[in-house]
């Protein structure tokens, strides 16, 4: 992960959420290599709650197609339902055991440099 120094309260949480999602990111693709075993969009994933609280170990499950729906837009995370923080995201959708979150303000800008499936090797937020 690139090393981000100077940051905000927020920013610190937003970072947190970003470290949450490096860790689901790596639990979908070994759960691709199941492919030959009958690995299809409509599995699901038991994954960890990307609220920005470092201690949470909540586990929620969701299947590959809606993973991949919050996926495409960097700002947002999956969370366990009531893990949001009003002050620094708004809930943008629900499922079965969870909730879409996106980030606001500057937090953006953050965790879209922090996310592996955008980031270029050479960004690095200062």
């Amino acid at each position: 992960m690139p090393q981000i120094t100077g940051l905000a309260r927020e920013d610190k949480l937003a970072r947190n959420q970003a470290i949450f999602r490096e860790v689901n990111e790596r639990i979908r693709e070994l759960a691709s290599r199941d492919l030959a075993s009958g690995f299809g969009s409509s599995r699901m994933l038991d994954l960890i709650c990307e609220c920005s609280d470092d201690g949470c170990t909540a586990v929620i499950s969701v299947a590959v197609d809606d993973y991949e729906s919050v996926r495409a837009f960097p700002a947002r995370f999956l969370v366990y339902p009531r893990h949001d923080l009003p002050q620094i995201e708004q809930i943008v959708g629900r499922g079965r055991g969870y909730e879409i979150v996106e980030k606001l303000g500057d937090a953006p800008t953050i965790v879209a440099a922090l996310d592996p499936r955008h980031r270029t090797n050479a960004q690095v937020i200062g």
